[in-house]
């Protein structure tokens, strides 16, 4: 199915729609943990989407379970997205536990750690420290799982939204190992002459 006919069912409501929102988030907890079908899982992301970012808090220590149920990069992604959200309200309530994914042994944590921290720079209000952020994209530079790559990379290039001096700095640091995944999403936005210089060191 498509993104627009999954977020139609959503909008048409359920059977379940009118209950008091803390019955509501137990049932997509569950759906979310026991479904095999990608589609209903998204449904699950949608409710989470839907939900302020103070009540949404109010879940934290059951919705951080739900990231051992990722297993692809756009049920990881839609994750993301709330997690820069709860990041941006409370740093000191999320951020430990993106540090502690950062080494986890499972690939969709480790991403998290990275995507989670931005997810769009461009969309917050308020962002983490880079020199907090920095940290967890260097110990993942070398990983070996493909979608953890592009989380490097992707979370590069929002460094470099935020402040392309310190992304080329980094860059020019880890040119010799960063991997040609992540190098080549980290350096979308930077300017041609930036891009050819870089390349050329690379080489």
């Amino acid at each position: 199915m498509t993104v627009p006919e999954v977020r139609f069912i959503y909008k048409n409501g359920f059977s379940f729609s009118d209950l008091p929102q803390n019955e509501k988030f137990k049932i997509w907890s569950y759906i979310f943990k026991t479904s095999n079908i990608f589609e209903v899982k998204s449904l699950c992301i949608h409710f989470v989407d839907s939900l302020k970012e103070t009540d949404l808090l109010k879940h934290w220590p059951k919705y951080k379970t739900w990231v051992k149920y990722i297993d692809n990069w756009a049920h990881s992604d839609g994750y993301s997205s709330t997690i820069a959200r709860l990041l941006e309200l409370d740093q000191k309530t999320i951020f430990p536990t993106l540090k502690k994914w950062n080494t986890s042994k499972n690939p969709w944590e480790r991403r998290q750690s990275l995507v989670g921290l931005f997810y769009y720079s461009s969309s917050r209000k308020k962002t983490i420290p880079l020199n907090l952020a920095l940290p967890l994209v260097q110990k993942r530079i070398k990983d070996d799982h493909y979608y953890v790559q592009k989380g490097v990379g992707w979370t590069l290039r929002e460094i470099g939204n935020l402040d392309q001096k310190v992304l080329v700095t980094f860059l020019q640091k880890n040119i010799k190992v960063l991997s040609s995944v992540a190098f080549t999403t980290s350096i979308e936005k930077l300017s041609l002459d930036q891009k050819t210089t870089l390349k050329n060191a690379r080489k």
